[in-house]
């Protein structure tokens, strides 16, 4: 990690900027900035999305959520020491070191890098044109890279509003499918910078929008690209994602009519693309319904597997509970009466209604001549 100002400058791509001399001007402005960005954008960081490093210091942050969609935490100093508190363990006080080491580099990096920034930016203006922003006593230390950029365009690179309408026209042209996606990409990308330039700032959502208007506008090239573009979540829907999705699109679409030679051609010739198109479709629809007939086969063979071992399961649960309820019956049934036989009511000792002959001091075991009836009778 490269942290001091001299390191940063080195490990950048325009160590020096295309200096503006003179009276700055929109479009001089614009190739300064546009070497500031890729200079911020070459300090790798984990501050933001991983991809974009330290971007953020030259853009305005409407500006830099149209580029990402994960938003950039700022650092802060973790302070002048480590806090330990005082039954730390020698093992939990060496991770409290290493992580106040990291955050402080973390931060000396992202506040160096800007420093390195505007120290070129510094040097490729001529002071007289961003004095008014200077301090007399602290000169421009509190003063941001972004500041001054933002001084640059809204005193020197002020654009009419019929350049800015003609620059929409230009976002909004239609795109030439003979040529590269990525002239398409970035048409929307300079068009963007233009009006940020003249205090126009398009949102994420309306970028994605005007593109993808584009791209639908051109025909079938594009059409499964952007159903399945409409299936993926808000939250998703980064410029990044969008660009990766329909540049995938575009070289499928570029592989497929290589394949002229081996007979797509010839059927392209004789039924017409949106024939040709049509037969495609068919054919995924058709595919689709036998994945999903041999998924409902196996699905309705799992459901009758699934309930015949219910219903064998069942009978034998049936049968234990038959014989358990019978042998409860016979346990219950424990009363002997020489008149009513074996019951679960009363012994022979107090029947209600004994027989003639009745024996009260009679058991199970020694009938004595007594009832063989498993009940008594109503």
């Amino acid at each position: 990690m490269n942290t001091t100002i001299e390191q940063i400058i080195d490990a950048m791509p325009h160590p020096t900027l295309t200096r503006i001399t003179g009276l700055p001007s929109c479009k001089k402005i614009r190739q300064v900035h546009s070497e500031l960005n890729a200079n911020a954008s070459s300090i790798q960081s984990t501050l933001g999305d991983c991809v974009n490093g330290l971007l953020y210091l030259t853009l305005t942050p409407q500006q830099y959520a149209t580029v990402s969609g994960v938003p950039f935490t700022v650092p802060v100093h973790p302070g002048p020491r480590s806090v330990i508190p005082e039954n730390a363990s020698p093992a939990q006080i060496a991770q409290l070191k290493t992580a106040y080491d990291m955050m402080t580099n973390v931060w000396l990096e992202y506040t160096n890098t800007d420093k390195a920034l505007k120290q070129q930016l510094l040097r490729a203006v001529e002071d007289i044109y961003l004095r008014d922003i200077k301090h007399s006593m602290t000169g421009y230390a509190n003063v941001s890279t972004r500041r001054l950029l933002g001084h640059l365009y809204s005193k020197y690179g002020r654009i009419t509003p019929e350049a800015l309408k003609e620059n929409g026209n230009r976002m909004r042209k239609s795109y030439d499918m003979s040529q590269p996606i990525q002239t398409l990409w970035v048409q929307i990308q300079e068009a963007n910078d233009y009006a940020a330039a003249g205090g126009v700032l398009y949102s994420l959502r309306q970028i994605l929008d005007i593109v993808y208007t584009l791209l639908a506008k051109t025909g079938h090239h594009f059409r499964y690209a952007c159903r399945e573009w409409r299936r993926v979540r808000a939250a998703q829907r980064t410029w990044q994602q969008f660009k990766n999705h329909f540049t995938k699109a575009y070289n499928d679409s570029r592989t497929y009519e290589s394949t002229a030679n081996f007979g797509y051609a010839a059927t392209n010739h004789v039924f017409g693309a949106e024939t040709v198109e049509y037969m495609q479709d068919t054919q995924e629809a058709l595919t689709n319904l036998a994945n999903a007939a041999v998924a409902d086969k196996a699905f309705v063979t799992q459901l009758v597997e699934n309930n015949t071992k219910l219903v064998a399961q069942l009978e034998i649960l049936t049968a234990q509970l038959t014989q358990k309820k019978l042998a409860t019956q016979t346990r219950k049934r424990h009363k002997y009466c020489w008149t009513c036989g074996f019951q679960d009511g009363h012994d022979s000792a107090n029947c209600p209604n004994p027989a003639e002959g009745h024996v009260k001091e009679v058991v199970s075991n020694k009938r004595m001549g007594g009832s063989k009836v498993g009940k008594c009778p109503k």
